[in-house]
């Protein structure tokens, strides 16, 4: 099987369908023997760069903060946050630049997407031991 035929076979079937199908098959050995004739077209996208906010780790930023501060001082930080009778905005405008700098360097060069307009034909030749 060569890379087309790999993500072909990926394509055909949804995460959503993969997942519903599971739910229908119960515990067990199967053994599984059925010919897939997929028909289609794959459409391969450029490589991109893009920012990959999960590979930023913000909790350091958050834990150097409090490092510098006693336990006091976050106590008191702790019930600001609920009391609510802070300026959010101002201060969440300042977490957004802190946390850009934090993202930055997390720039990746990611594959392009893949969509895929598939037909697929089954021929059922399969036998269950249950």
């Amino acid at each position: 099987m060569n890379a087309l035929n790999i993500i072909a076979l990926s394509k055909a079937v949804t995460t959503k369908a993969k997942s519903a199908a599971r739910d229908e098959i119960v515990p067990g050995k199967v053994n599984v023997d059925f010919i897939a004739h997929i028909r289609g077209l794959l459409t391969v996208g450029e490589d991109f760069e893009q920012v990959l906010a999960m590979k930023a780790d913000p909790w350091t930023l958050l834990a150097l903060a409090l490092s510098h501060l006693n336990g006091v001082t976050i106590d008191h930080l702790v019930r600001e946050s609920v009391s609510g009778e802070i300026n959010v905005d101002d201060i969440k405008r300042q977490a957004d630049m802190a946390l850009a700098l934090i993202k930055a360097p997390t720039k990746s060069v990611c594959k392009g997407k893949v969509t895929a307009k598939l037909e697929v034909e089954i021929e059922e030749l399969v036998t269950a031991i249950m």
